[in-house]
């Protein structure tokens, strides 16, 4: 039988709606203020995670935002039509990025849930299921609030952000050169900085690129941005 879950999980991302203030600078003590008070977010884990640089913090936390607001809504219809390998994947990415921003509530939430996909235990799924539909589209539409719009940020900031951008291109460039798998591992284990940097689309065709040994391709993607 299919779980029994409430319809309104189905539609909870949807309510994600961002307040728009002023966004600070990334760095600001305004700006670290508001991220301290969102709840299910340790902004200073998540800071730590993105080598304490306030700017490159703030662009992964908004992709996170942009990439996993629509989560619940397609892990709870997934679950509905009883895609369980569909919904797992997609819980299994949430898992990953909620830790790596700082979010450990949402970490642990969806590590529940992950576990429950896996044994396919649908009473299980239903109970893991209801707080992780709660919390995140709350995480989320916090997020939004504070770092969609552009943050007056300084133009060392700046250039600080785009110095550090080039040199992951460069550590994968120079492992694609040597035909190094590695290149594979440092792209997955780094892949919400990368992305930050890429772009989604330019990312997705590097991925796809380098899952099929195409360095030259890869390679290519990689000159053309930078």
């Amino acid at each position: 039988p299919a779980p029994t879950f409430s319809p309104t999980l189905a539609t909870a991302a949807t309510h994600a709606t961002p307040a728009t203030p002023a966004t600070p600078a990334a760095g600001d003590p305004e700006w670290h203020h508001r991220l301290a008070g969102i709840t299910d977010l340790d902004a200073d884990a998540g800071l730590r995670s993105a080598g304490g640089k306030p700017e490159s913090y703030r662009r992964i936390l908004k992709l996170f935002a942009e990439r996993h607001g629509a989560d619940m809504a397609q892990i709870a219809a997934h679950i509905g039509q009883g895609d369980l390998v569909a919904a797992e994947r997609l819980v299994h990415a949430l898992k990953g990025a909620a830790g790596n921003v700082g979010a450990r509530p949402i970490h642990e939430l969806a590590s529940g849930l992950d576990a429950a996909l896996k044994r396919s235990d649908r009473p299980a799924i239903d109970v893991a299921l209801v707080p992780l539909a709660e919390r995140l589209p709350r995480l989320i539409s916090a997020l939004l609030a504070v770092v969609t719009e552009a943050p007056r940020a300084t133009v060392a900031a700046a250039t600080e952000s785009t110095t550090e951008q080039r040199q992951l291109l460069r550590d994968l460039l120079v492992l694609l050169e040597g035909g190094d798998i590695r290149a594979r591992h440092l792209l997955a284990a780094r892949r919400t900085e990368y992305e930050a940097a890429l772009g989604s689309q330019r990312y997705a065709a590097l991925d796809q690129a380098i899952q099929r040994f195409d360095y030259t391709a890869a390679m290519q993607l990689l000159n053309d941005q930078t």
